[in-house]
């Protein structure tokens, strides 16, 4: 037989079975001279029982056991040739979603052992090999323990010499200073593998295997950010490094760091909901480690629906906008749940009023247009909402959102400075709806190139929701990139330029790499850097964003055309005139 391996208290050899009845590769397992100690004993044997519990395809099976002539004992098992999995997805140069499907069986396999109370206490890449035909197997039960009958005593601190039974980067911070042994040991060893695996780094640097520096990582700050912490991965990938950020940027970071939470209360209840909600990652649907807005959820189904969607977006637009932004803001403070409750009332009862003007019996036969109806809206907002300032501010924001971009200025800027004054009033100056509102007046300044009132209407904005950052994500978003506008059309060059990356970066984690929406924010980042006189990266960046909006909303859409105006300029700047005439041709 040949050594294939060696652990603490074993080595582990490849050897053939051949007893009359049939040939069998295994891995035998067998405790080393001096190490035969009553509690080494007992170990081996606690691995011997356990295993012999499992039945799982993805959990190498326990064959035979018994004792060599000098007493030692000995474990067959099922040999697996495979290699560890961070070596597989690299040697193979498997793609993000190719390595979370990967790592899916993985959970699906730990999942099971927990299932018979069992926890592994010691995941590594080591101890989860992957065979040629892909298949994941889990190995090395040697420090498992059975939950409620040999779990109830909690685990050696490692503070104590000679009683480390782990492996230091993958334990959880709770496993090193010697909680009581639980499923959550398993949950953040997996959540390392899963980071690993994505960016290939490690979420925590260890400096040595002695017990400071053990309890200086139990207790140090939370991990970076898969996405932040990627490397040269370009050669295991078979993806550029850009590519694997973008699209671990939003859930794949928020999976990882949500199994690596220093309280275990805090990460996932189990492994199979970490499975689940790379599951759903997969699928394109919200998943439960990030917040459940209203926004979150209506990006998700819009992406997994945009050819269905668009076919009735231009009908609807109007409506929709008038519809879902009253009703996302009527539950937007579940602290104030009755006054909602109430609001949610009016407002229903106020568009089903609305509405009803677009009846032909009140409109001689004939069809009520937008402004038509916006236009009564505004009059019955006035007029019946007069003593619910809450609900009137929401109704007169809305609409006069809607007027902005339908380029009725005076209409719009006068309903939102009303909307303003109103929540200003009741929710104070501080109040992150007081802010939105402010951002809506710097879209609304822009369109009408008054950018010094758009600079400043957007700068108050920004200042607010920076502290509203959890809740209002989106929003902020919105407001960088209006300042941003702002203050590139002022030639405030280096300002633009910081509000603008801030911008991009935050609907890259909330509308995903590829979207139209950070698409929206890359134009004007080429902007900024064609004033700054940088055309290589006006270019770049140019490029980049058309290819986005080429993608997701096509070459006919206007705001794809404005990209094909700035490309233009930029050649144009650069004196390469055919690419010129191309783009402004085009």
């Amino acid at each position: 037989s040949d050594e294939v391996g060696r652990g603490g208290m074993g080595t582990v050899y490849r050897a053939e079975r051949s007893d009359g009845l049939f040939e069998q590769t295994v891995a035998l397992k067998v405790v080393k001279r001096g190490m035969d100690t009553d509690a080494v004993l007992r170990r081996f044997e606690a691995e011997r029982r356990i295993l012999g519990r499992l039945e799982h395809p993805g959990i190498a099976r326990v064959l035979d056991g018994g004792q060599t002539e000098d007493g030692r004992p000995w474990l067959a098992m099922e040999f697996v040739d495979g290699v560890p999995i961070t070596d597989y997805a690299d040697d193979h140069r498997l793609g993000v979603d190719a390595r979370t499907d990967l790592f899916r069986q993985v959970c699906d396999a730990v999942g099971y052992a927990h299932r018979q109370l069992v926890v592994h206490r010691d995941l590594k890449p080591s101890n989860v090999l992957v065979t040629a035909d892909g298949r994941v197997k889990l190995l090395d039960f040697g420090i498992a323990k059975l939950i409620g009958v040999e779990g109830e005593a909690t685990q050696t601190a490692l503070t104590q010499p000679g009683h480390v039974v782990l492996t230091p980067a993958y334990a959880a911070p709770e496993q090193i200073l010697g909680a009581p042994i639980s499923t959550a040991f398993d949950v953040y060893a997996l959540g390392v593998l899963l980071y690993e695996m994505l960016s290939g780094q490690r979420p925590h640097a260890l400096e040595d295997a002695r017990p400071g520096s053990l309890q200086r990582m139990a207790t140090a700050a939370a991990p970076p950010r898969p996405s932040t912490a990627v490397g040269a991965v370009q050669a295991t990938h078979g993806t550029p490094p850009e590519r694997v950020r973008r699209q671990l940027v939003g859930d794949l970071d928020t999976i990882c760091l949500a199994a690596l939470r220093k309280e275990p209360e805090r990460r996932y209840a189990s492994v199979d909901a970490l499975a689940d909600d790379l599951r759903r990652y997969r699928e394109g649907l919200p998943v439960q480690a990030r917040p459940d807005t209203a926004g979150y959820r209506a990006r998700k189904f819009i992406r997994r629906h945009r050819a269905s969607l668009a076919a009735g977006a231009a009908s609807l637009a109007i409506i929709s906008v008038v519809t879902v932004l009253a009703f996302i803001r009527v539950g937007a403070e579940r602290d104030r749940a009755e006054t909602e409750a109430q609001t949610a009332t009016e407002v229903s009862d106020f568009l089903a009023g609305l509405f009803t003007g677009a009846d032909p019996a009140q409109t001689s036969g004939a069809d009520a247009t937008a402004r038509q109806l916006l236009a009564a809206g505004t009059a019955r907002v006035r007029e019946d909402l007069d003593g619910q300032p809450e609900v009137q501010s929401r109704m007169l924001h809305t609409i006069g959102t809607v007027y902005a971009r339908l380029d009725e200025y005076t209409a719009a800027e006068d309903a939102l400075n009303d909307a303003l004054a109103l929540r200003e009033r009741v929710l104070g100056p501080d109040h992150p709806d007081v802010a939105v509102t402010q951002s809506e007046l710097a879209f609304l300044y822009e369109r009408q190139g008054r950018f010094p009132d758009s600079e400043q209407a957007a700068s108050a904005a920004v200042a607010t929701l920076r502290d509203h950052t959890d809740t209002h994500a989106s929003p902020l978003a919105d407001a960088l990139h209006r300042l941003a506008f702002a203050q590139a059309r002022l030639i405030q060059v280096e300002a633009a330029e910081r509000h603008i990356r801030e911008a991009v970066a935050l609907k890259e984690e909330l509308y995903g790499p590829r979207s139209a929406e950070v698409a929206y924010s890359m134009n004007i980042l080429g902007d900024v850097m064609n004033y700054a006189g940088r055309l290589d990266d006006a270019e770049r960046i140019h490029l980049a964003a058309l290819a986005i909006r080429e993608e997701t909303i096509g070459t006919d859409h206007f705001h794809t055309s404005h990209t094909y105006h700035n490309l233009a300029v930029v050649y144009r700047g650069m004196e390469q005139w055919p690419e010129a005439e191309q783009f402004y041709r085009e």
